[in-house]
Order: structure tokens, then C-alpha cells, then sequence
């Protein structure tokens, strides 16, 4: 009985630090950044100090795709694929990051792919009958994940 009290608590740790929504200055601490468990594999990830506009667009997507699968994400998804898409857009209109400068076609290539995710995850919403919007969504996560590794290697 007590493991289990100890693993109930372990969980409850681990979840709030998932939790997190502190928010993050340019080139600061990132606790708005820093997520947990990452889909089935449970993978840690924890993003460099990220662009305004990258940060933006992750904070509208953490806390769907942290969200549990099921028709109320797929729900809460929709409502917010509009200002993801938003976000997107505005990544793919900003600047390169001056720290990647040297990677522009890579930078410009990922926010590309991210922007045309994001447009197929509008389009499975507007759908009708609505079509896979967990299997859109995490293309979108993937292509945000590439896009962001593209800022440094303290993300693996």
C-alpha cells in the first residue's frame, strides 16, 4: 500500500510540473516551454528560450496536446486551430532567428511545413463529417518540434 501511495504521489508531482504556464522573456528561463511526457514514448522535452512568435504559437498548442485524447481535445482543438494557424503564419512572416541565421533555407523550410500542418488542421475541422483531428494535431506537434530543434540542440 505504501508504493502505491508513493507512486499516486510521484504522478501528482510529475503532473504539476506539466502544469506549468509561467510565461517566458526572450533569451530568459522558459517555464512556459518546459513540458513533460510527450505522447506514448514519455519523452522529456524541454525548449530552448524560444522566439516570441514560437513561443506564442506553443503556448496555445501545450496545453491541447497535453490535453487527453478524445473528443473534448478534438473539441478545445478546433475552437483553437484559428489562432494556431494564426500563429503559424506569423512564424513563417517573422525573421530568422539571429542565432540560426546561417540555417535560413532550414528555418524558412520548417515554418513552412509547420504553416501547411497547421492549414491541414483547419481543414480536418471545417471538415464534415470532422476527420482525424488527433492524428492533424500531432502533425502539427511534429512539425513544431522540428522547427524548434532547428534553435539548438539543448532541446534533445
Amino acid at each position: 500500500m505504501r508504493r502505491d501511495g508513493i507512486l499516486v504521489l510521484a504522478w501528482g508531482l510529475w503532473a504539476a510540473g506539466c502544469a506549468s504556464t509561467s510565461a517566458q522573456t526572450a533569451g530568459g528561463s522558459h517555464a512556459s516551454g518546459e513540458h513533460g511526457a510527450h505522447g506514448a514514448q514519455g519523452e522529456r522535452h524541454e525548449h530552448p528560450a524560444l522566439p516570441p512568435e514560437v513561443a506564442a504559437f506553443h503556448d496555445v498548442l501545450r496545453p491541447l496536446w497535453h490535453d487527453t485524447p478524445g473528443a473534448s481535445r478534438d473539441a478545445a482543438t478546433c475552437l483553437q486551430a484559428g489562432a494556431l494557424l494564426d500563429r503559424a503564419n506569423a512564424i513563417a512572416d517573422a525573421r530568422v532567428p539571429a542565432t540560426i541565421r546561417d540555417q535560413e533555407a532550414a528555418w524558412m523550410t520548417a515554418s513552412a511545413q509547420l504553416s501547411a500542418n497547421t492549414r491541414a488542421l483547419v481543414a480536418t475541422c471545417g471538415a464534415t463529417p470532422r476527420g482525424n483531428v488527433a492524428g492533424s494535431l500531432e502533425t502539427v506537434h511534429t512539425a513544431f518540434h522540428a522547427l524548434v530543434e532547428r534553435l539548438g540542440d539543448e532541446h534533445r
